[in-house]
């Protein structure tokens, strides 16, 4: 049997891809199975669902593709419902597709970031461990949309194009992932920042003027893409205040919302409930670009999502979870020893301490003080 120069076996390998298909698998048929779609499928796939879902047009031509193809419509009825629809069976084959490369480019990221193989692969099924708590679990607002995992499969991609300096991966990425989903905007930043640190580190002429003339190029790219969604469904039905633009605002809904105690264990889960410690220990992440990226999308995203998201439906999260599990993955590597160190810090602290003696008695800490008299 064969060892990787990373560090993996045949074996070890072989066994983390079945676990990473099935776990991509089963996450596909919860999600489909046990919940309702948003979106008119049919409708969806032939262009003439309302806007703005229909500006995220990507699944809705894969849909259109797959959907109507023979194979697929014969495969579909010979299954029970709500598996019989074809159009069912082709967003369990996106989603389960979706999840597997986030883990694989979650992965490679994370091996990219720290060089060892087999915590990284393991690390990477944070991923599918996240988006339970965002696409199968949630409570309230549950329903799916056939956009949602595609989308972090996007950012996943993407990450792994800025961590192993890709520039030509990550523009493909980023204008396919816009046309799954607007959210795709965000990737600008770590991309911004991982120039930005890296002419920092080593300074190069004009470092700075590039990074930024990557951050116009992005932004436009990501306008004219946009803009030219709106305008060829300018003539579809708006939901609620879309009114054929960019936006929909809910910022009093969401403060409302975030205020009532039944909500708070359901924007908690975020993550697995696992952000308070990516928070709290993110000074163990040691690639100080992605420190920084966590640092600064977090909490843009959340202000930009509490004006124009829905809080409620925390699937609109979904794109960070690329993010924050590789953060998690770094955190966890280095946790154990930082605990340990400070465990045994203390204990040094403790017998460094002289015992002291009150009202005359050893102290606690005075072996006379378990003597028998």
């Amino acid at each position: 049997m064969g060892i990787r120069k990373n560090g993996g076996t045949g074996w070890s390998l072989w066994v983390w891809r079945t676990t990473a298909t099935l776990v991509s698998c089963h996450l596909a048929l919860s999600i489909v199975g046990c919940h309702k779609s948003f979106l008119d499928l049919a409708l969806f796939a032939s262009g003439g669902e309302r806007a703005p879902y229909q500006y995220r047009i990507l699944t809705a031509w894969i849909l259109r593709l797959f959907g109507t193809a023979g194979p697929v419509v014969r495969v579909a009825r010979l299954l029970p419902p709500p598996y019989s629809d074809p159009y069912s069976l082709v967003q369990i084959g996106m989603t389960a597709t979706g999840m597997l490369i986030s883990i694989l480019a979650t992965r490679r990221s994370l091996e990219a970031l720290s060089g060892g193989w087999s915590y990284s692969a393991w690390a990477s099924l944070l991923v599918p461990y996240f988006a339970y708590f965002h696409f199968a679990l949630p409570y309230g607002l549950n329903f799916i949309l056939p956009y949602d995992v595609p989308s972090l499969c996007f950012f996943s991609l993407a990450l792994y194009a800025i961590i192993v300096r890709n520039s030509v991966a990550f523009y493909a990425t980023f204008v396919v992932g816009t046309l799954n989903r607007e959210t795709m905007l965000f990737a600008v930043v770590p991309f911004a920042i991982w120039q930005l640190v890296d002419a920092s580190a080593a300074p190069v002429p004009g470092g700075r003027r590039r990074a930024f003339g990557h951050a116009v190029a992005q932004v436009t790219a990501w306008l004219l893409v946009r803009i030219l969604i709106v305008k060829v469904f300018a003539s579809h039905a708006a939901a609620g205040e879309a009114a054929g633009g960019l936006v929909i605002f809910h910022l009093k809904d969401n403060l409302r919302s975030v205020l009532k105690p039944y909500h708070w264990p359901l924007l908690a889960s975020c993550f697995g409930f696992l952000l308070p410690l990516v928070i709290n220990y993110r000074r163990l992440i040691e690639d100080a670009r992605l420190r920084l990226a966590v640092q600064i999308v977090l909490p843009a995203w959340l202000a930009v999502m509490l004006v124009v998201g829905a809080m409620l439906e925390i699937r609109i999260f979904a794109e960070l979870i690329a993010l924050v599990a590789l953060a998690a993955g770094l955190i966890g590597r280095r946790l154990p020893s930082y605990l340990a160190d400070n465990h045994s810090k203390l204990q040094r602290q403790r017998v460094a301490t002289p015992a002291v003696e009150i009202d005359g008695g050893p102290a606690d800490g005075d072996p006379r003080a378990h003597a028998l008299p």
